[in-house]
């Protein structure tokens, strides 16, 4: 890496730390208009949690297209979705209906798909060596946001109401914009990149043109159909889940811990006024799990990338005491404190697994023109994750009327993970071709 490329690292990083704060803040901040978008639009709690949901998950679903699209140039992409994510934010201000709502907020979760996924790729080339470290700094400013954000959000809403505090809240997501404009390519990355290409022999070239004239129209649509052909496999990569099993094995925790996360952050408050608490009280216990989960997304890039445990066996370990943490549950249900101390260990374990899943699908595939479409395949699986947890959260509870059995379903849950990630451990060091 060049000097030019080593003093603007730092930069890369308060732009991706700066986007991570303003996609998950707002999305923890959706959470506080619900009960006035219920009252004010006339809607049911169902169809204003399908449009935060969708706000929340669309992101995800199209995380695939938005890596295909990054060779065009992350810096293009995040300019562009910043924009769109504050329009759809903007928009969402003037809602009259429910509709009106989620087709608003489908637009802003699209254009931040754009900018979660593409603002990885200039992460990786300028932190090769400390990837792990700074990614997990970038998700820890998004957990500062996600702590930020919705008392600010409230403070707007009693201050002029909702309408004008959704759309102030969308004015300052053009802040997105700036920040991704700081994403310049790394110049010795690009000049690393360029190759000499084989020049055609002459008879070659009009051997090659005689027969696209004899092919005719037919010949020259087929053609056309086999580039955009070539073209989608290239850049979505789906034979990455035959020729890297690992990989695609890897999908299932994921998908699994995106569950845990989910129904985790939903339910946690719930759970604690169920038991008695009120609800101020019970906030807390978000405050103490925030808390536990900055903590994991600060120090798990430290400890991997200075060896002193390997990514895959730290994420077992989350695993581990994310599962024994939420069985246990029914043991504290009595004591403040011991919720407190549960929600402090749980969230410790989710700031480990969530930006660990990022750092191992980058050590899984290995090549570097493959991450991209890697991490948008791991967005995808995680994202379905995240909305299976909500809605298998809320199943169990609506047959058992029983938040204990919900925890230990997640704890659960989190030890079947363990088995799968040994699997894929111990194959690539038994295998590692």
């Amino acid at each position: 890496m060049n000097s030019l490329c080593s003093s603007w690292r730092w930069m890369i990083l308060l732009s991706k730390a700066s986007l991570s704060f303003f996609a998950l803040g707002l999305f923890k901040a959706m959470g506080v208009f619900i009960p006035y978008l219920v009252d004010d639009l006339g809607a049911s709690v169902a169809a204003i949690g399908t449009a935060t949901g969708i706000y929340g998950s669309l992101c995800s679903v199209l995380a695939p297209l938005a890596s295909a699209l990054t060779p065009y140039g992350p810096r293009r992409l995040v300019i562009i979705g910043g924009a769109v994510m504050a329009i759809g934010t903007m928009g969402a201000a003037a809602s009259t209906n429910s509709l009106h709502l989620t087709l608003w907020l489908a637009l802003s979760s699209t254009g931040g798909s754009f900018v979660n996924v593409s603002a990885f790729k200039p992460l990786m080339d300028y932190f090769p060596e400390s990837f792990a470290t700074v990614n997990g700094i970038s998700f820890a400013a998004g957990t500062v946001g996600m702590m930020a954000l919705p008392p600010i959000a409230e403070w707007l809403i009693g201050l002029y109401g909702w309408r004008a505090a959704l759309f102030l809240l969308g004015t300052a997501t053009f802040n997105v914009c700036v920040f991704g404009a700081l994403l310049r390519p790394c110049s010795a990355k690009s000049c690393s990149s360029t190759r000499y290409q084989k020049l055609h022999h002459e008879d070659e070239v009009s051997a090659a043109e005689k027969v696209r004239d004899d092919d005719g129209a037919v010949g020259a649509i087929s053609r056309k159909c086999e580039a955009c052909n070539g073209f989608l496999l290239e850049r979505f990569d789906p034979k990455m889940f035959i020729t890297e099993p690992r990989f695609s094995l890897f999908q299932l925790p994921s998908f699994v811990m995106g569950a845990v996360y989910s129904g985790w952050q939903l339910f946690l408050v719930p759970h604690s006024v169920a038991l008695g608490y009120d609800s101020q009280t019970s906030s807390f216990l978000s405050t103490f799990g925030g808390l536990g989960s900055l903590v994991g997304r600060l120090t798990s890039g430290f400890l991997t990338d200075r060896d002193l445990i390997k990514p895959m066996d730290l994420f077992i370990l989350a695993c581990l005491l994310c599962g024994v943490s939420c069985l246990i549950d029914p043991l504290a249900v009595s004591s403040l404190p011991a919720l407190a101390g549960l929600a402090t260990a749980v969230g410790l374990a989710i700031g480990y697994t969530y930006p660990l899943t990022f750092v191992i699908t980058r050590d899984l595939v290995g090549e570097d023109e493959r991450q991209m479409a890697a991490l948008g395949w791991l967005y995808l699986f995680a994202g379905a994750g995240q909305i299976f947890g909500g809605t298998i959260s809320g199943w169990t509870y609506d047959v058992t009327s029983d938040y204990e059995i919900v925890f230990m379903m997640y704890g659960g849950l989190s030890l079947l993970v363990i088995p799968v990630m040994l699997a894929i451990r111990f194959t690539g060091v038994c295998c590692p071709t």
